[in-house]
């Protein structure tokens, strides 16, 4: 399971049946320091912000462009742009569905209201 930030929609009009009347989601992995590492400098980020902002149209030729580690989830439990989520992936995703048929490896299984991490205030 990973911890990601919603940061998009995803519209599929011809896609697998069972995906059918799904709702796609495009989220971020984050990371997280620990304190050592932030005081360090390294360069991961905190649970407030994804690790990098998708680019603008203005800087590529593919209008859409986004990061490359970002991921296309399926929202079993209402997600909305913005919101940090949990998200189970590969069979557990399926599962998550209750479709084991289902061409998904990763499912929102839950949105976060909070991430506490010992030693940081």
């Amino acid at each position: 399971m990973i911890v990601g930030r919603v940061i998009g929609t995803v519209v599929a009009t011809r896609k697998s049946d069972s995906l059918v009347g799904q709702k796609l989601l495009l989220l971020q992995p984050l990371v997280f320091l620990r304190q050592r590492d932030s005081a360090l400098g390294q360069g991961a980020v905190s649970e407030d912000s994804p690790e990098r902002e998708a680019p603008s149209a203005e800087a590529g030729t593919v209008e859409n462009a986004i990061p490359s580690d970002t991921v296309v989830a399926v929202d079993t439990v209402g997600a909305g742009v913005g919101e940090t989520v949990l998200v189970a992936l590969g069979s557990a995703a399926r599962k998550a569905l209750s479709r084991p048929e289902a061409p998904v490896d990763a499912a929102i299984v839950g949105i976060v209201d909070s991430i506490r991490i010992a030693g940081r205030d």
